[in-house]
């Protein structure tokens, strides 16, 4: 059923663009995807690969990167739009996966993947991850690996100090507050982009499309965001609203995209997650 639906809507394609010497970021569309105003993207910097794509385009990033050698290959999380070719492209150039903490690989989702993520990126090919690196080198420079949970509990960022760029993957989606998915922690996100600010990154890509220069107050200010909902989501809670009732009044006007979203997922991409999120948060520190 879904290979047939992709038939009719995919129109898939892959195009490379060169952001520095040495460094290409692929974009992967689609028509379907392109009506929702989405996209995956993957990094090139010299011999290394960050993040691999979904599997439903793996023709077109195969074929892009044929005649191409990988010495290593670095995921920014574990979740299927970003790992979805690992296996196969490990195994042709027989180079070693990295992930933070590898054996959270079957978590969040993927050890039974929802519908609707497999409809648009599809379940990803088996592989062995290795434990990320503090450093990785590229072969012309030496990126660090910095820990960057919250939308994740694998998530890393990728830094050039040289030349300033931090390949951010999933941690900096959009300078306002999205839904999130059942696993993200909302306050540790603010600390995550917190951190990736005190490194003073001078331009910041993320993997789907964005791409922002002199970054640090959008982090920053992403960050207060976030824990200023979360407290106002906490605070709610202790008056003894209901769930319902935060969401509604933490986040009273939701754009239609967001809607779409939270309805194609079945609240999965939500911002009940959110809510959920953060009162998950406030127990873990008060049990720490």
């Amino acid at each position: 059923m879904f290979a047939h639906a992709r038939s009719l809507l995919y129109r898939p394609c892959a195009t490379s663009e060169r952001l520095a010497p040495g460094v290409h970021r692929v974009r992967l569309s689609n028509s379907f995807l392109d009506v929702l105003g989405f996209c995956v993207e993957f990094f090139l910097i010299d011999e290394l690969m960050i993040d691999t794509g979904h599997r439903h385009q793996r023709r077109e990033v195969l074929d892009l990167l044929a005649g191409r050698r990988l010495r290593a290959i670095a995921l920014t999380h574990h979740h299927e739009d970003h790992n979805g070719n690992a296996g196969p492209l490990a195994a042709r150039h027989d180079c070693p996966v990295y992930l933070a903490r590898p054996e959270l690989l079957a978590t969040e989702g993927l050890d039974r993947l929802p519908l609707y993520r497999r409809f648009f990126w599809g379940r990803p090919a088996p592989y062995e991850p290795e434990p990320m690196p503090d450093e990785l080198d590229t072969g012309s420079r030496t990126l660090l690996a910095l820990r960057t949970p919250g939308h994740s509990a694998t998530h890393t960022v990728l830094f050039d100090p040289d030349s300033g760029l931090a390949l951010v993957g999933d941690l900096f989606l959009s300078e306002r507050l999205t839904p999130t998915m059942p696993q993200e922690q909302p306050s540790v996100l603010a600390a995550s982009l917190r951190s990736l600010a005190d490194l003073g990154p001078r331009r910041i890509a993320n993997a789907h499309g964005k791409l922002i220069n002199h970054p640090e107050a959008y982090l920053r200010r992403k960050a207060d965001l976030l824990d200023t909902a979360a407290e106002r989501v906490r605070s709610l809670h202790r008056s003894g609203a209901k769930e319902a009732e935060i969401v509604a009044r933490v986040f009273p006007s939701p754009s239609r995209h967001d809607r779409i979203n939270a309805w194609m997922s079945q609240g999965d991409y939500s911002y009940r997650c959110f809510v959920r999120g953060c009162l998950r948060d406030s127990q873990i520190s008060r049990s720490e």
